[in-house]
């Protein structure tokens, strides 16, 4: 038992203590000496250089642990995925515009009735990609894109006299986009959710 508290204990000391393998080192790191990383993190964590000292000393670091290629490789990929990332933000702000004057578009277009109106929205919403979809929703504060199923309910039921249990007044109008044609053309109704 003794041998293996202290085997144990001999092990924990042997570990280098900064390893955590929680940390998630790029890949080429993960074959390199103990020494090679521990440079590594005191250049990353030097927080007085400016970026390109840390890329000068980088360079250095890499041609002295002989990882040049390997540094190389990782440098230009991420190079390309901030590219491709920045590319894509500027496309989905492009959408995003597309997408919001579409909307107003179809929002004080007078010729359309609610069913129209929550159908026309239904499918310019389908019309999104997933994450442009989802900075809809954030940017709206509710989803206009399962508004009009769940508000075109609510409203029959309300102005019909079939009274769901309502949760409140907020939550209704907290899911009002594009909701000005069926709000608006039952004014005494809406008065009396207020």
């Amino acid at each position: 038992m003794r041998c293996l508290l202290i085997l144990s204990a001999t092990l924990c000391v042997a570990q280098p203590w900064w390893t955590n393998p929680f940390i998630r080192y790029p890949s080429f790191l993960r074959q390199a000496s103990f020494e090679a990383r521990a440079a590594f993190a005191d250049i990353c964590k030097n927080g007085t250089l400016t970026r390109a000292q840390r890329e000068d000393a980088l360079d250095k670091w890499a041609a002295q642990y002989n990882l040049m290629d390997a540094y190389n490789s990782y440098k230009n990929t991420t190079e390309r995925a901030r590219a491709n990332r920045q590319l894509a933000v500027m496309r989905g702000l492009d959408e995003l515009q597309k997408f919001f004057t579409e909307l107003g578009k179809i929002r004080v277009d007078p010729n359309i009735t609610a069913d129209q109106e929550s159908e026309a929205i239904r499918k310019l919403c389908e019309s999104l990609d997933r994450p442009t979809r989802m900075a809809v929703y954030y940017l709206q504060g509710c989803s206009v894109l399962h508004y009009s199923h769940w508000l075109q309910m609510e409203l029959h039921d309300r102005f019909s006299g079939n009274k769901p249990p309502c949760r409140n007044y907020n939550e209704l109008r907290r899911c009002s986009v594009g909701v000005e044609g069926p709000l608006l053309s039952h004014p005494e109704q809406v008065a009396q959710l207020l």
